[in-house]
């Protein structure tokens, strides 16, 4: 469950000079909410900050499965194998949109596919996520925003992948931040909230909790809204830090 102190202290969560910043499938579709976040990116580029932007596109993948009156997730490698190339194009299209409503907002936003360049490989037989992280970091220059499509080279294959596989991958080889978007900005300033992988409220907290767990263990998440995001450097009460349990 999700707990707090009800009168926190002003804290300051330092950030590393990189960071992802994960978009879930409901905050992808609000177009209010993704202006708010290209002026704030713009202002943490202007402080020199680096990052990347993952969005998760399983609501766009779960509407063209059940289309073909298919059950989701799916189960079946037979059927993963035949509809990868139709969910890969969904998974593209997704991070198109992504890009072309930053860019119309302001920001150098770039697409990469996870699947380019060896960007993200996944091994078939372990299930292991590896991310060339020094190379994302490369293209993160001051200024441009990589949007990443959670997809990967699997044995010559691209397949696509849990993002928060993606971003957990991340931390654990680069110790980047993650910062995520909780339901209706709903964050008790400068608390630390504790996550239990059993959390009943979870799903009220979070519009894709089963993706925040995979992103937590082992790593630093951040939770706040675009507009603190702008803030979060100059007030510590803008952000919150979550653990997971």
């Amino acid at each position: 469950m999700f707990s707090s102190d009800p009168t926190p202290p002003i804290k300051r969560f330092p950030l590393s000079n990189t960071y992802a910043i994960y978009i879930d499938s409901y905050h992808a579709s609000d177009t209010i909410f993704i202006n708010d976040l290209a002026r704030s990116l713009t202002t943490w580029h202007s402080l020199g900050r680096t990052g990347i932007v993952l969005q998760n596109p399983d609501e766009a993948i779960q509407r063209f499965v059940e289309s073909k009156a298919l059950d989701y997730p799916i189960r079946s490698e037979a059927q993963r194998s035949e509809l990868a190339e139709d969910i890969e194009r969904i998974v593209v299209e997704a991070n198109k949109r992504i890009v072309a409503q930053l860019t119309e907002s302001g920001v150098a936003a770039v697409g990469i596919s996870g699947a380019d360049r060896g960007t993200i490989e996944r091994d078939g037989s372990t299930g292991q996520i590896g991310i060339r992280s020094e190379w994302l970091r490369s293209v993160a220059q001051p200024g441009v925003i990589p949007v990443l499509a959670p997809l990967a080279n699997e044995a010559g294959a691209t397949r696509s992948v849990s993002p928060g596989e993606v971003l957990n991958a991340l931390i654990r080889e680069s110790g980047w931040d993650v910062i995520v978007f909780p339901r209706n900005g709903q964050f008790s300033a400068s608390s630390e909230f504790r996550l239990a992988s059993d959390s009943q409220n979870g799903q009220d907290y979070f519009y894709d909790f089963d993706e925040i767990g995979r992103i937590s263990h082992g790593g630093r998440l951040f939770l706040t809204h675009p507009k603190g995001l702008k803030m979060a450097e100059m007030e510590g009460k803008w952000m919150s830090r979550a653990n997971f349990e």
